[in-house]
């Protein structure tokens, strides 16, 4: 028996060593929750391990398991992600569960915990292309030149132009994967940009520095041509700023993006994943694994 304890802002801190920092953030906003489960009927028994996960689309997505060194066996994964799902699942708001991960070898180990749990799990390519500004140039993106838009930094876009571009993405009736409210400063200057045409700002590419990596947090654009004419203009600006070595992230938010960077930066990669899913309806084990489950059980004496 497990007791569930949702952590909240104040209590991040206690969880240092099982919640990565960079999600506390989104965790302090809500965009992320965050749960302790201890062993017996309250916050007493010993921690067990801690879950953070995410609503997305009426799905329950999990984003991070962190187990305490004790517990730290394929079994006792298994039995406390069985436990999160069937919360989840008795609550009635989830479709299903789901949870990718990136495929190294260290997580190889993980995709026998994730068939323990009752997922069904494949291996498939990220929706992420990654790239160094040396590979840009390999291809000749930078050497490219396109007609038309004009670009502006956000850095020296004014405020007048960073308004009209929030207004026009607010009347688009395309679903936008963008903040409420966005926060100019949180995003590098340097190399995000409005797109301007006839005079009014009709793109935007956002970028956040995380890590190792420039990543694009927002692509927005009316036409293919105006699209393809920031991820340019973002490239030449990189060349300018960052070493050949500087890698970039660019996440697949739209299939203009997606066609744009195969044609433009062939040399581009996608990684690999497993991608981890369960839906309620399903049986929620295959009956071997269960038979595997049920003896990994006995003998961790759980």
């Amino acid at each position: 028996m497990y007791f569930a304890q949702t952590i909240r802002g104040g209590r991040l801190r206690s969880f240092d060593s099982y919640i990565p920092v960079n999600y506390h953030h989104q965790l302090m906003m809500g965009e992320l929750h965050a749960h302790a489960f201890y062993e017996g009927e309250d916050e007493t028994g010993k921690l067990v391990g801690v879950t953070v996960t995410a609503d997305h689309m009426g799905w329950l997505e999990i984003v991070w398991v962190s187990m305490a060194e004790e517990y730290r066996r394929a079994a006792y994964e298994a039995d406390l992600l069985r436990h999160r799902i069937g919360i989840a699942q008795r609550s009635g708001k989830y479709i299903g569960a789901f949870w990718e991960i990136h495929k190294d070898e260290q997580t190889d180990s993980l995709r026998d915990v994730l068939i323990l749990a009752g997922m069904t799990v494949n291996e498939e390519k990220n929706n992420i292309y990654e790239l160094t500004v040396g590979d840009a140039k390999a291809c000749g993106a930078f050497q490219r030149e396109v007609s038309g838009p004009e670009c502006l930094s956000v850095g020296e876009a004014s405020d007048e132009v960073l308004s009209l571009i929030e207004d026009e993405m607010e009347t688009d009736k395309r679903p936008i994967p963008k903040p409420y409210e966005t926060e100019w400063e949180d995003y590098l200057q340097d190399i995000s940009v409005v797109c301007m045409e006839d005079g009014a700002p009709k793109g935007l590419m956002l970028f956040t520095e995380e890590k190792d990596y420039l990543v694009l947090e927002l692509a927005y654009s009316k036409s293919p041509k105006v699209l393809l004419g920031m991820i340019v203009n973002v490239l030449q600006r990189a060349e300018g700023v960052y070493p050949d070595s500087q890698k970039i992230l660019v996440p697949i938010v739209g299939r203009g993006v997606k066609e744009i960077i195969e044609r433009l930066l062939p040399d581009a990669k996608r990684g690999d994943i497993y991608q981890a899913r369960i839906r309620f309806e399903e049986p929620d084990i295959p009956p071997v694994m269960k038979m595997i489950y049920e003896h990994m059980t006995v003998t961790d004496g759980i």
